[in-house]
């Protein structure tokens, strides 16, 4: 029987040219691109809540969600986003345990592309299911940054549910606070690897959970593989175009301090940081801020986009003397135009497990300016890139200002890390991290034939 490979991925099935979801769902769309190619030793599905599949080439099992009409996927409520992820769990798991005469445990490797969005791993894991699970937020650590501040050291939370989830007082816990801590405790169990695309987000997942099981085991199953950034064929003119669109819509000059950040608009994104920075820039260098021309780009997305995205166009209304645009969803064209005539690409945000548009940036040939989250630590070198402390004796956004004038007080040393950023780039590439992640699958799988090979034997 031939090796299967199950790739769950909730968010998979939705046009991305339409859906802002973020990083964790263009990675689930190009790894499903490039697993699901007819031509591999292997025969792959994968599942997801969207109508159609990421390509005509890929086998697609569409799960379809119980929205209320009108209702979309990247802005549902707290409340909601826990009743879709309880039903994809439950909904992906029986897809796969109905058809275990053909996904046998012994013969198939299941793929989770999300922690609180993942089937119920333990009902797959007690049938010996081996798991791999990718990390593209640690949801605990999340929690606890936006929502608590990181008042409560995060190990502290996860011990003190790990006592909590013992005592009757446990019914009484909220879902969406049961999808937080129970679910990813039950992936750090049953996940056979734990996949980060940052060596800083694995430490601290490891900090996490002291007690959960010894320090060497939890150890071995952590792999770390960075994403990278996957090849995207487009025509020279067409983007040389759209520049020449971009320049004469807005107005832009050769004098002009060309800012440019892209991802979708929610509150960990930093956003506000960064309007806040250009305002310290515009009081104590009104010479810098004058010139400066700022790109939004993206859409709002998830529980707190709606209401954030209006916080941050009245930071960006409250601005004297830099200019603030939202683009919207760019096109790859379009994205790419942006890069050949931005000066600086920032990447401002408080939590970043890896930073799939700072590779992307990097690759157009765009200098970085990133606040101190995982993603940043991992990939930026100081010939290409800076990146501002937000802890310390200075506020995040005096940080993160004091890096930008720094950078936009000298264009030459701006020209110079341009070609450093686009080498170190080119290195960098999401068929590599795709590749070791189905050897690690198959990988299990063999380790799985050959347990059951030993256990017959015993009997």
């Amino acid at each position: 029987m031939r090796n299967k490979i199950v790739f769950v991925a909730a968010h998979l099935g939705y046009p991305m040219d339409k859906t802002p979801l973020g990083g964790g769902a263009m990675v689930g769309v190009h790894l499903s691109k490039i697993l699901g190619t007819r031509n591999q030793d292997f025969d792959f599905v994968c599942l997801g809540s969207g109508p159609e599949p990421p390509s005509a080439e890929v086998s697609y099992a569409a799960l379809r969600p119980p929205l209320f009409p009108g209702e979309h996927i990247s802005l549902l409520s707290e409340f909601r986003y826990a009743r879709f992820s309880r039903w994809f769990e439950k909904k992906s798991a029986s897809w796969i345990l109905d058809r275990n005469c053909e996904f046998t445990p012994q013969n198939t490797c299941i793929i989770v592309n999300d922690i609180s969005e993942s089937p119920d791993i333990a009902a797959l894991s007690r049938r010996g299911y081996p798991i791999l699970s990718l990390w593209h937020v640690d949801v605990v650590d999340y929690f606890n940054r936006l929502y608590l501040k990181e008042i409560i050291p995060g190990h502290w939370l996860a011990s003190a549910y790990e006592k909590l989830r013992v005592l009757p007082a446990r019914r009484f816990v909220p879902d969406i606070l049961k999808l937080v801590f129970e679910k990813e405790r039950e992936i750090v169990m049953s996940s056979r690897r734990l996949i980060f695309p940052s060596q800083t987000m694995k430490e601290r997942l490891l900090s996490l959970y002291p007690d959960l099981m010894p320090a060497q085991e939890l150890s071995a199953k952590a792999v770390v593989i960075p994403w990278g950034t996957w090849s995207e064929t487009i025509e020279p003119d067409l983007v040389h175009q759209e520049a020449k669109k971009i320049s004469e819509k807005y107005q832009l000059s050769k004098d002009d301090h060309i800012l440019l950040t892209v991802s979708r608009i929610s509150p960990e994104k930093g956003l506000d940081i960064l309007l806040k920075a250009v305002q310290v820039l515009e009081k104590k260098r009104p010479d810098i801020a004058g010139k400066i021309r700022l790109f939004i780009c993206g859409e709002p997305a998830f529980m707190r986009g709606r209401s954030y995205a209006e916080k941050i166009s009245r930071l960006a209304q409250n601005l004297k003397l830099a200019r603030v645009f939202f683009p919207g969803y760019l096109s790859p064209p379009r994205k790419k135009a942006f890069f050949g005539i931005s000066d600086l690409f920032i990447s401002p945000s408080i939590h970043e497990s890896y930073g799939l548009t700072i590779v992307e940036a990097m690759a157009g040939g765009c200098p970085i300016l990133a606040g101190d989250h995982y993603g940043a630590k991992d990939l930026i070198s100081p010939e290409f890139g800076r990146i501002a402390p937000y802890r310390g004796s200075y506020t995040p956004q005096a940080s993160l200002a004091f890096h930008l004038e720094a950078l936009l007080s000298d264009k030459e040393e701006l020209k110079k890390m341009r070609t450093h950023s686009q080498q170190a780039a080119s290195k960098m590439r999401f068929e590599n991290a795709a590749q070791k992640i189905a050897d690690l699958a198959l990988g299990e799988i063999s380790h799985s034939k050959q347990n059951g090979e030993k256990s017959e034997i015993s009997i």
